[in-house]
């Protein structure tokens, strides 16, 4: 009865130990697969395995996108334009400024001939005559000189006398006039007989 018992007792660890033998060998078979793994492209199955399997002591990091443009609807608004400063005189530019009227002491007569009138034939002398009116800003007088000239030569004059106006006031007329004969007038005359003669005149006004 003893030796039954002492039989099946070996039977049992045999047993385990064909199990135990079989198990080693799937794992020796896995490992080699996975060494072969690693070794044609580098990645460590069991390293992935383990870094799963154990907490990492690192703590997770999330990333979200930023956008840098800013929203149409932030409530943005853009700056108004510049508005143009009302136009200022430039200090460069002097400002006008009515123009003084002469004072009374400024203002000087100034006459001009209005007429002339021939007095008539030269026997032997020639009598002129002319109407002058004062332009100027006050009354006075001026002297007005009469020309004898050839008719047909006026750059050289024959003989020539002069007169004093009378005081006229601003915007009146006067009429003045005097005989010119020279002797060089005469010998004209004689040398050109039924010669015509011109007359010219000339006012001298006061310096205002």
């Amino acid at each position: 009865m003893g030796d039954t018992t002492s039989g099946t007792s070996d039977s049992s660890d045999g047993g385990d130990l064909k199990h135990l033998g079989a198990l080693v060998t799937v794992i020796g078979g896995v490992v080699s697969v996975l060494v072969g793994i690693n070794a044609l492209t580098g990645w460590n199955p069991l390293r992935s395995v383990l870094a799963g399997a154990s907490p990492s002591a690192t703590p997770s990091t999330t990333w979200s996108p930023v956008d840098d443009h800013p929203s149409r609807d932030t409530g943005y608004v853009p700056p108004a334009d510049p508005v143009e400063p009302a136009d200022s005189p430039s200090p460069d530019e002097p400002e006008d400024s009515p123009t003084p009227s002469p004072s009374p002491a400024e203002a000087a007569p100034l006459f001009t001939v209005y007429s002339e009138d021939w007095g008539g034939r030269c026997d032997p002398g020639c009598p002129m005559r002319a109407v002058f009116q004062n332009r100027g800003g006050a009354a006075g007088t001026a002297t007005a000189t009469f020309y004898v000239l050839p008719f047909d030569d006026r750059q050289h004059y024959l003989a020539y006398c002069s007169v004093v106006l009378p005081r006229t006031a601003h915007g009146d007329q006067a009429g003045a006039g005097c005989t010119a004969y020279t002797a060089t007038l005469g010998q004209w005359f004689r040398a050109n007989p039924g010669g015509r003669v011109a007359m010219q005149v000339s006012v001298h006004n006061p310096a205002s």
